[in-house]
């Protein structure tokens, strides 16, 4: 854990301050996705088997007929080649020169090992890395827009890649790219018990009125 925490240099004055811009600003941000949250509800309801429009009709390997919707195959088909696509190769760091000057051979060296160390994290430290990705993948098509949170975990000692997917997150729909998104609030529920760890090791600050 860092030696300095929010609530250990802030005053309780300065930390209500800042709870009350956060949540202004997560309600903020909500409100502008409504058009987007309503798009996302018919395309989950298309994507549905139980819908009987736009159907297509398909063989199975022993030639019987049965009948799937249209919207749903598309996508399917689309996160399978893409998921495929992307995570083929056991190594997804690689590393390539930029700009007009040429790497000297320590540079590279130093590159190679990070892409290598980078490469371990993914394969082996960060558990499930590959199992989330290809749920991203599968809800992209859907949804439009997906996230992944990459961060160290003080608590587990490891570095983490936690999905973000909808309706857990809440973003300003109006901006062009993600590039100048300013605020990104993400929502998650815990259990009584992560939330007394998170107290207990002192990486959340004890709450009185918890109970």
């Amino acid at each position: 854990l860092p030696e300095s925490k929010l609530s250990d240099i802030l005053d309780e004055v300065r930390l209500i301050k800042i709870g009350s811009d956060c949540k202004s600003g997560y309600d903020s941000d909500k409100q502008t996705m409504n058009d987007w949250s309503q798009h996302v509800k018919e395309a989950r309801e298309t994507y549905s088997y139980s819908n009987e429009s736009s159907i297509a009709t398909k063989s199975d390997a022993k030639g019987a007929n049965y009948c799937t919707p249209l919207f749903s195959s598309i996508c399917q088909n689309f996160s399978n080649v893409s998921f495929n696509e992307q995570l083929r190769r056991k190594d997804m760091v690689s590393f390539t020169a930029c700009g007009s000057d040429l790497l000297t051979e320590d540079e590279e060296d130093a590159a190679e090992r990070l892409a290598k160390f980078m490469n371990y994290q993914i394969n082996t430290s960060m558990k499930g890395w590959r199992d989330e990705h290809r749920k991203l993948m599968y809800d992209l098509p859907v949804v439009g827009t997906v996230f992944k949170r990459m961060y160290y975990d003080h608590l587990s000692g490891t570095n983490r890649s936690d999905l973000i997917t909808y309706p857990n997150f809440a973003v300003n729909n109006h901006v062009s790219s993600q590039a100048r998104i300013t605020r990104f609030s993400q929502t998650y529920k815990l259990t009584r018990f992560e939330i007394e760890e998170k107290m207990h090791s002192g990486y959340w600050r004890e709450d009185g009125e918890f109970n």
